[in-house]
């Protein structure tokens, strides 16, 4: 009767602890941490372009446009204004920066940074 009990508190217990950690290392995540610059802290190869507030143009038609040189693989909007987007040739947050600027519609182009929280040891603060 007691190995019964056991059993079944044990192996839920061993189930959920083998899929958290498999999916904490599953080959998506890697290939993700891959892509980040461990120098920079940012996502190689994508960005964060702003666009003016209260054109009449298609923000999407514009960002293809302007960085069509460096193969525009997806742009995703975050806000009215605001769009991520992810190119193949990456020359990098400079030379990016530098372009969308060229642009009258838009306004700023950023790398899309890595934001980590730090790891804070549990103690007593009085």
């Amino acid at each position: 009767m007691k190995n019964i009990i056991l059993s079944l508190f044990l192996l839920p217990a061993l189930f959920s602890f083998f899929c958290y950690s498999y999916g904490s290392t599953n080959k998506r995540s890697v290939a993700k941490r891959k892509l980040i610059s461990k120098r920079q802290n940012r996502v190689i190869g994508e960005y964060l372009v702003t666009v003016r507030r209260g054109s009449d143009y298609d923000h999407i038609k514009i960002i293809k446009g302007h960085f069509a040189d460096y193969t525009v693989i997806r742009i995703i909007r975050i806000k009215n204004d605001l769009y991520k987007i992810k190119i193949k040739n990456d020359p990098g947050p400079r030379e990016i920066e530098k372009k969308g600027l060229q642009s009258r519609e838009i306004v700023a182009v950023q790398p899309n940074y890595v934001y980590r929280v730090l790891k804070v040891h549990n103690r007593k603060l009085n």
